[in-house]
């Protein structure tokens, strides 16, 4: 098997704002594994806020051992085997992991979900993200994605009071809120949230910082709300550390380590009866897709990054009517176009 790594930068359509700052591009490393003629590829994306770069993840996949004859019998105990080593760098294991999956299915002649054995049902709305956004910019973004029915707002700051009556101006569908860490007080938060839900909200995602679970907790019990947590929760072991502090959790095949991890964690959050909304770090439709194929076990999805950026090297993931719209080709379904990665 043979490995080929690319650095890439994303470029959003717009300035994207959130509590934790702006940006217009996201570092991204692409991932092609290579076996008997067939290609595999995968995709992480960097927010500047995460621990990893482009250079750790760089490193990581320079020192994976690889099998030098791949065969598809090797599937899963080699992630197995991945997910038990020392020292993972997650970001970097989910682009391989991607990878993997993307030239299992085509090895095999499968999609993602035939191999989990996933039922193809009508997928939940997605969510389209709103970065925290002045009324011009912000009726701008609601134009560009009017075939969405559902719609995720990015608070966490002074002015949260401020985007939500400018969204419910402009917008009559329901929504969410990622506070992303930004709120600092129970009792102003519990009474925003009661403001939230009386005009349409759905759920609060990561309200406080994310060792924060006490404050959570008591958000959670004095507000009508789903608490969902997103940076308080990265791998499989952390679903039994949240599970009595939130009603469900956000999944990143980037913060897991991919999709072997992440249809784990569906499981065990499942099994603790927590709701599940799969999320995205602004990836392009090769990593969103890979994630997409888990989305019939999901509540909610947030995979809208390759609408937020222009220059996505992989064939655009399909959206209608506000719904990802799968294919049937093997693997993540993604084709990589114009020869922007190798």
């Amino acid at each position: 098997m043979k490995i080929s790594i690319y650095n890439y930068q994303l470029k959003f359509k717009h300035t994207f704002h959130i509590a934790a700052g702006a940006r217009d591009t996201t570092d991204a490393v692409f991932v092609k594994l290579e076996q008997d003629g067939v290609t595999g590829y995968g995709e992480v994306a960097l927010p500047p806020y995460l621990i990893h770069t482009t250079e750790s993840v760089t490193q990581f996949l320079n020192d994976i051992n690889l099998p030098e004859n791949y065969h598809t019998d090797d599937f899963f105990p080699l992630l197995k085997k991945w997910n038990a080593a020392d020292g993972i760098c997650y970001p970097a294991l989910a682009a391989l992991d991607i990878a993997l999956h993307d030239l299992q299915g085509k090895l095999t002649g499968k999609t993602i979900r035939e191999i989990y054995q996933v039922k193809n049902t009508v997928l939940p709305l997605c969510a389209f993200t709103i970065g925290m956004s002045a009324a011009d910019e912000m009726e701008v973004k609601l134009k560009e994605a009017n075939q969405f029915q559902f719609f995720k707002l990015k608070l966490g700051g002074d002015a949260d009071e401020i985007i939500l009556k400018t969204f419910r101006q402009l917008s009559p569908f329901p929504f969410c809120v990622d506070a992303n860490r930004g709120w600092k007080d129970v009792e102003n938060a519990a009474e925003f949230c009661f403001t939230l839900k009386q005009n349409g909200c759905e759920f609060i995602e990561q309200p406080f910082e994310k060792d924060k679970l006490n404050e959570t907790d008591l958000l959670r019990k004095c507000v009508q709300l789903p608490i969902i947590l997103d940076e308080s929760i990265q791998t499989f072991s952390d679903v039994e550390k949240v599970k009595n502090y939130c009603d469900g959790i956000n999944i990143k095949l980037a913060k897991c380590g991919g999709l072997y991890p992440a249809f784990n964690m569906i499981e065990k959050a499942r099994s603790n009866n927590l709701k599940i909304f799969i999320g995205c770090m602004s990836e392009g439709s090769c990593g969103c897709g890979a994630a997409a194929q888990l989305a019939p076990l999901a509540d909610w999805v947030d995979l809208d990054g390759p609408l937020l950026i222009s220059n996505d090297p992989f064939s655009a993931l399909s959206y209608s009517d506000g719904r990802i719209q799968l294919n049937n080709l093997p693997g993540t379904g993604m084709v990589v176009k114009n020869n922007l990665i190798g």
